[in-house]
């Protein structure tokens, strides 16, 4: 689990003070691993299986890797509940790990609950959505707009109402150029081909968009982020990318490109 963790945590290279006073020469960005759930689900999952044994009855956690409701969720269902600090509250025979942190970020929430005079709040099942807010934020264009509308609702599985955002004659490259998903590097041209890529690889649960950038010009969108997917092996990837969007002047979709690296990706599968 160690090299799995270490593979995925961005990195840095160059010279840090870090707050402890030491210096060094690599910066792991923790917060980070959190922001794409799709990845660590397995390794969340693995960790909670090794605490249950224990039986915990809450688990706490920052707003940033909020990403632990995936490991509570599968440890059989303890409660979980929002701190700036991390702990777990264990069952008998096990004692408090990091009370520190959990004192300090719910204080007297956390006495009541511990000492069982309130119910803790449980955790659903829906995971942590990678972030599209940049692109939500930003200023309306209709290209804009079928962008979002394509990321919601492949998102959401709902591969129906994602062909239906594009034209009769629209073209897709997902990727752009030839790839083992075409071989031709010519895309899937007209609302059949599309409708066949729809059926392969729009699906509930399998796919995850983290927008950091957009930028809109005419009847054009681009945006810039990471996308991470699920296949139906159940292996995990990730990959930067880049998505083109052109539409019409009824804001159907003509053409969408997405730029990403195949072997990239593959390679970060687990």
């Amino acid at each position: 689990m160690h090299d799995q963790i270490a593979a995925l945590l961005p990195r840095r290279e160059g010279h840090f003070v870090f707050e402890s006073g030491h210096h060094g020469g690599l910066w792991l960005d923790l917060e980070r691993l959190f922001l794409r759930p799709l990845r660590i689900e397995p390794l969340a999952k693995a960790l909670a299986e090794r605490l249950a044994a224990h039986q915990p009855e809450v688990v706490c956690g920052p707003l940033v890797e909020w990403g632990l409701r995936r490991c509570c969720w599968s440890a059989r269902g303890p409660g979980g509940c929002r701190a700036r600090g991390i702990g777990l509250v264990s069952g008998p025979g096990l004692g408090a790990l990091g009370m520190p942190a959990l004192r300090k970020g719910l204080g007297a929430l956390l006495t009541a609950r511990v000492s069982g005079r309130i119910q803790p709040t449980p955790l659903g099942t829906r995971g942590l959505a990678m972030s599209i807010q940049v692109l939500l934020d930003a200023p309306k264009t209709p290209a804009r707009e079928a962008c979002i509308r394509s990321i919601q609702l492949s998102t959401a599985g709902d591969g129906a109402a994602w062909l239906e955002l594009f034209a009769e004659d629209a073209v897709v490259q997902d990727p752009y150029g030839p790839s083992p998903f075409d071989p031709s590097g010519k895309g899937q041209q007209g609302k059949a081909a599309i409708k066949a890529f729809c059926a392969d690889h729009i699906r509930p649960n399998t796919i995850a968009f983290e927008v950091r950038q957009t930028i809109a010009c005419g009847n054009a969108c681009v945006i810039v982020g990471t996308i991470t997917t699920k296949g139906p092996d159940g292996k995990v990837a990730w990959c930067e990318i880049v998505n083109h969007y052109e539409v019409n002047d009824e804001g159907k979709i003509v053409l969408l490109r997405s730029f990403w690296d195949f072997d990239a990706r593959v390679k970060t599968e687990f």
